[in-house]
């Protein structure tokens, strides 16, 4: 029996994937005998997904965004700004929780996912790390960091600021402790591994040269099972979030469609409910789906695009429409629908025609031949495999 502790830790960004995507990964360490803990933003959401395993959970130092955010965030160094990157005074008392954590834990491998502050105390407590994610919170090793896919930065020298002063708040924490200083903010990202869980396709930086990409990771085994309807038409499934703006014109467009309709939405309030009740196409869901049989039975996903959903849907050559929420599945869905591999809305336009959309995911043509045709081009991919290379690389790191 192995005693090394392995800890994961997820500090910023929102939804379910964060968990789901080192799920396996986590319970494959426990088989192997390692002692597993969770660092996250979002305790309850690790429960709901590694609640029946013996894994510690500890909640994650948080920072309230103060009222002078940037309106608009180009970079990942603009995006950290905004969450206590600001200063060294308002980033000191972060970065010393993410340390009285690690020192208690006393981890023998850190794995991150989108949590650069948890990478300055690795850095100061000279912990073996290894970077997990999509690539958003992973920028290319350059200097300055380029902005990100889609975004065309406005006022260079703000930007070039911005950064600069995201560095110097860093290093004024590493000079607290004693730690050599970066000269670049992308040597944060300076790890043992990086687990980039992701396709060239879905990059958020189309600029990164010679990326090691290890195919998305995903756990389409969490949820529950559920029951369609009796409706013979094409089987829909929506995971849709009622505080997305147009929320109730999607609901009331996909009832119309007279799809057979499975409906999860995160605790839906009693208007929604008495909607689905008086529907005779939808069936609305108080759990999380169970993706299996989601990805097996649906013809068609709606979601706002998280990269777990997205990428295992078109790995099993499903249509989706797409309502991205924030900015990292904004230009998710940028690069997809640039490749016509989705179809795309922006629920902030309230001029969408949500009927046509459905109409057109379901039927479009074009839409299904470039799906198989990148369904075909992954039909290798062999998330066993992943999962195995990424064990190995833990236990070489450990060892």
């Amino acid at each position: 029996m192995l005693n090394k502790h392995v800890v994961f830790t997820w500090e910023l960004g929102g939804g379910l994937g964060h968990i789901t995507s080192f799920s396996l990964l986590a319970k494959a360490l426990l088989d192997k005998g390692y002692q597993v803990s969770v660092i996250s933003k979002n305790v309850s959401l690790v429960a709901d997904v590694l609640g029946h395993l013996p894994i510690k959970v500890y909640q994650s130092p948080l920072i309230l965004q103060s009222t002078d955010n940037l309106k608009v965030t180009y970079s990942y160094a603009e995006i950290i700004f905004d969450w206590g990157y600001k200063s060294t005074a308002t980033l000191c008392p972060l970065v010393d929780t993410w340390k009285n954590l690690f020192e208690l834990l006393k981890p023998d491998l850190v794995i991150a996912d989108h949590s650069p502050t948890a990478l300055v105390a690795c850095k100061i407590l000279k912990l073996k790390n290894i970077i997990m994610g999509t690539g958003f919170s992973t920028p290319p090793q350059v200097a300055p960091l380029p902005s990100l896919e889609s975004m065309k930065v406005p006022d260079q020298k703000a930007f070039l600021q911005h950064e600069n002063q995201v560095l110097s708040s860093i290093n004024g924490v590493l000079t607290k402790y004693n730690t050599l200083s970066f000269e670049h903010l992308h040597q944060l990202f300076n790890v043992d591994d990086n687990f980039l869980c992701t396709f060239a396709e879905l990059d958020h930086y189309s600029t990164r040269n010679g990326a090691d990409y290890c195919g998305p990771c995903f756990d389409i085994d969490v949820g529950s099972s559920f029951v369609w309807g009796k409706s013979k038409s094409t089987k829909v499934f929506a995971y849709i979030k009622q505080n997305t703006p147009g929320f109730e014109l999607l609901l009331a467009a996909l009832i119309q469609s007279n799809n057979n309709l499975v409906l999860y939405i995160p605790q839906a309030n009693a208007k929604v409910i008495e909607i689905c009740k008086k529907s005779k196409n939808a069936v609305l869901l108080n759990k999380p789906a169970n993706m299996r049989q989601v990805l097996n039975e649906a013809d068609m996903i709606v979601s706002h695009a998280g990269h777990g959903v997205v990428s295992a849907a078109l790995l099993h050559g499903k249509r989706l429409l797409l309502v991205p929420s924030q900015l990292e599945q904004s230009i998710l869905v940028y690069l997809l629908a640039k490749r016509r591999l989705v179809t795309a809305v922006n629920p902030r336009n309230e001029k969408i025609n949500y009927a046509a959309a459905i109409q057109f995911t379901c039927t479009n043509a074009e839409l299904g031949k470039n799906i198989e045709m990148f369904k075909q081009k992954y039909a290798g991919f062999n998330s066993s495999d992943q999962l195995e290379n990424m064990v190995k690389s833990c236990e070489n790191i450990i060892s």
